[in-house]
């Protein structure tokens, strides 16, 4: 059942653009329900927990999906939040005539996201990866006329498929160290600790996790993607891609955690990418960037947390995992809910739209309460199950509890930036008439806020479960209560909203400056830019180098490297090379019929004959003997598929170069001396080559002809009484087709260049 429930969210995705303008105002509502069906059957229990079926049975390699503890949480957000984000997006894009790509990119991505976090098998697990590269490409650049949506997007990819490529190599060590693709067996399995191999695959996957979750040095690739709608931005920074570095660091931190470095670099990456968003986030003044600094804020504290490596640790961050989706996304969908019905997206232009929007007022307030940390909300929560765990963490505690402080500081200013500045205070006029949107775009992020508060009100019924799930060693996490009384915690929660009020104040007193150069100072962006620019450059002079329009140079680099690669080899495994070459000679030489000398001579003057031609029209003629003579050879040892094609083709190139004279620069009767010496050299050189790469093959045959083979099967397997046939069509059926396509090219080369000749009209047929 998983399988299918993937499968069919990628079905849905397909057929999207084809049954939207059917299916008509109801089309967000039904194609929610895909989703919606997916989550009430994972919480239900209903779809079962592991589904297996093959892949590459040759490699061993099956699709394993598994939904149990963290994979399950991250299958019931991808769901949960993606029904809420399909339904939002009927409203957002109501009347749009790109509707049905979007809904079809949205779903190809959802299914991405799910396969990855069901899938066991890591090999699996990395195509999934890269298709929610691809498809996040695709929806952050949806807006494909604006440059910055496409520059946005090709950033994104070069970024995380860049890593990818290192998870690849990672995973790939990985399994070679533990005998198995299996996720779940490579967490249990025990590597020894001296193996020189794990620190490696450690960095590779560290490295491919960075990317994928937008941390130092990798993080301004999420920001920018802000160019995305914002359903697209929601679902991204909820529960989906961005936390799929997370999910990935949190199923392995099992396996590395014996490293020494291990925790220490991921506290190191997590906690300066924490502070980094931190610090962004409260000096924009455009919702969308505002809340995508906070997300990579976030995501720096997730990554903290798993470095912290306790069992407590882990809880934390699965909890602050969950409180996040909740409100981040709601809150993302308010901001699209206020451009799309205001037109504006500065909240320093925004405000006193509460009584034109209340709805939207009452979800933005509850979620913003949640990012605050405001007691009784998922948000406090977590923050109090962080600042807990940090309090008592084995090593760094302190410097990590700094970290998270600043960095809720910065969550409750951005709270309020989001959900109380565009709402409260004088009204501003704005571009367009504000009002509550239709029923699409508010039920779901109404929907998201109140669980938030549910979910602080009774964390230990909705929140405490699926964390404990996620987390190794489940029996040791803490309990989870909406209220522990006054303690150390508490005060941090205080110190937190303090610091938060303090931003805020400052920013009411001197409006947040140009954020260009703040991000010039942090340099990554500026060193991927610089990078891109070298890439660039190289690209062009390597283009103007190689690319030099000179076909006699383009043959002779490729056939001089094809023979520099060849040569060692055939002289190393060929020994004893003398041996082999007088025994066939002496044997050739024997055996070699009149007429076999005939053609033998007649190649040879054929060669010379090209070679010293004083005509274009000598040369080619004199080399379509030499063809000939092949084709004559493959009649003589029973190819006679091979010696037609030979003829066709010979026949071909002599008219179509005797047709493109007209077109050439004027003959040269000599070529310089060094030319004609290099050339004859080379030729030498290669005729050697593959005279003796032919006597190496014929030599080292060890199984017999399959001659008999053909003749006793063909009329058993094939059904055919003319051997030759036989084996052309069934037998070796993919070569033949091959021969065909070359005389199609052939003919259709030929009749491309007879509409060419000089005088014949354009559209004319010859």
């Amino acid at each position: 059942m998983l399988s299918l429930s993937v499968g069919i969210i990628f079905i849905t995705g397909l057929a999207a653009p084809y049954l939207l303008p059917r299916l008509g105002r109801a089309a967000p509502w039904l194609f929610s329900l895909i989703p919606l069906g997916i989550l009430a059957g994972l919480l239900t229990h209903i779809i079962g927990s592991v589904s297996t079926f093959p892949w590459v049975e040759s490699l061993g390699l099956t699709i394993l999906f598994r939904a149990e503890g963290l994979s399950y949480l991250f299958a019931v957000l991808i769901t949960g939040i993606g029904a809420v984000v399909t339904l939002y997006s009927g409203g957002y894009f109501h009347g749009d005539s790109r509707a049905g790509r979007w809904f079809c990119f949205l779903f190809l991505f959802m299914g991405s996201m799910l396969g990855l976090v069901l899938s066991d098998n890591v090999f699996s697990l990395f195509v999934f990866w890269e298709l929610t590269s691809i498809t996040s490409f695709l929806l952050i650049g949806f807006d494909h006329h604006r440059p910055e949506a496409r520059a946005a997007a090709l950033q994104s990819l070069l970024v995380t498929a860049g890593g990818g490529l290192s998870l690849l190599a990672g995973l790939v060590l990985l399994a070679l160290i533990t005998h198995t693709t299996d996720l779940g067996a490579m967490v249990a399995a025990e590597i020894p600790n001296d193996s020189p191999l794990l620190p490696w695959v450690a960095a590779l996957i560290l490295i491919g996790a960075a990317t994928k979750s937008a941390q130092i040095p990798f993080q301004f690739w999420l920001p920018n993607a802000m160019t995305a709608p914002t359903p697209a931005s929601a679902f991204l920074h909820s529960s989906t891609m961005v936390k799929a570095g997370v999910f990935l660091l949190f199923r392995l931190q099992p396996l590395f955690e014996s490293i020494s470095w291990w925790g220490p670099a991921l506290m190191l990456v997590g906690g300066l990418t924490a502070l980094t968003g931190a610090w962004m986030a409260v000096r924009q003044h455009v919702l969308k960037p505002l809340l995508a600094w906070s997300t990579v804020s976030s995501l720096g504290l997730m990554v903290m947390l798993i470095g912290a490596g306790t069992p407590e640790a882990l809880f934390a961050a699965a909890v602050f995992i969950l409180a996040h989706a909740l409100y981040k996304a709601a809150l993302f969908l308010v901001a699209g809910i206020l451009d799309h019905e205001t037109g504006e997206r500065d909240i320093r232009r925004l405000g006193g739209l509460r009584q034109d929007m209340p709805i939207t007022a009452i979800t933005a307030t509850l979620s913003g309460l949640s990012m605050a940390g405001i007691p009784l909300t998922a948000g406090f929560v977590a923050k109090e199950s962080m600042y807990e765990t940090l309090l008592h963490a084995p090593a760094y505690g302190w410097m990590l509890l700094v970290c998270a402080v600043l960095a809720g500081a910065s969550f409750a200013a951005v709270a309020w930036s989001v959900s109380v500045k565009p709402f409260h205070g004088s009204r501003l006029p704005t571009d367009r008439h504000a009002h509550d949107p239709g029923s699409t775009m508010f039920f779901g992020p109404l929907m998201l806020s109140g669980l938030g508060i549910a979910a602080g009100t009774v964390p230990s019924l909705l929140l405490e479960p699926h964390a404990a799930a996620s987390a190794p060693t489940a029996h040791h996490v803490p309990h989870l209560a909406a209220w522990h009384g006054f303690n150390l915690p508490l005060l941090l929660s205080a110190i937190t909203l303090a610091l938060g009020g303090v931003v805020i104040w400052l920013r009411h007193r001197k409006a947040a400056g140009d954020t260009s150069s703040a991000l010039n100072k942090l340099g990554t962006e500026r060193l991927y830019y610089r990078a891109m620019d070298l890439l660039d450059r190289f690209s062009t002079r390597t283009a103007n180098t190689v690319q030099h329009g000179l076909l006699r140079i383009y043959l002779f680099s490729v056939l001089l490297g094809a023979m520099a690669i060849l040569w060692p080899l055939v002289y190393r495994h060929a020994a004893p090379l003398d041996n082999l070459i007088t025994s066939w000679a002496a044997s050739g030489a024997a055996e070699t019929r009149w007429h076999e000398w005939a053609l033998l001579l007649t190649m040879i003057m054929a060669i010379g004959a090209t070679v010293h031609a004083r005509t274009r029209l000598g040369a080619v003629t004199a080399l379509g003997v030499v063809g000939y003579v092949i084709a004559v050879i493959f009649v003589l040892y029973g190819a006679p598929d091979l010696a037609m094609t030979q003829f066709v083709i010979e026949t071909l190139t002599v008219i179509l170069i005797a047709l493109s004279f007209s077109h050439l620069p004027p003959f040269r009767d000599l070529s310089p001396l060094w030319v004609r010496a290099r050339d004859l050299l080379f030729a030498v050189t290669g005729g050697v080559v593959m005279t003796v790469l032919t006597l190496v093959a014929l030599n080292a045959r060890k199984h017999e002809s399959v001659a008999a083979y053909y003749m006793e099967n063909s009329y058993n397997l094939a059904h055919g009484k003319n051997v030759v046939n036989v084996i052309l069509v069934d037998f070796r059926g993919i070569d033949t087709l091959g021969e065909i396509t070359v005389l199609a090219i052939a003919a259709l080369g030929a009749f491309a260049l007879l509409r060419t000749l000089p005088g014949r009209k354009r559209g004319e047929t010859p």
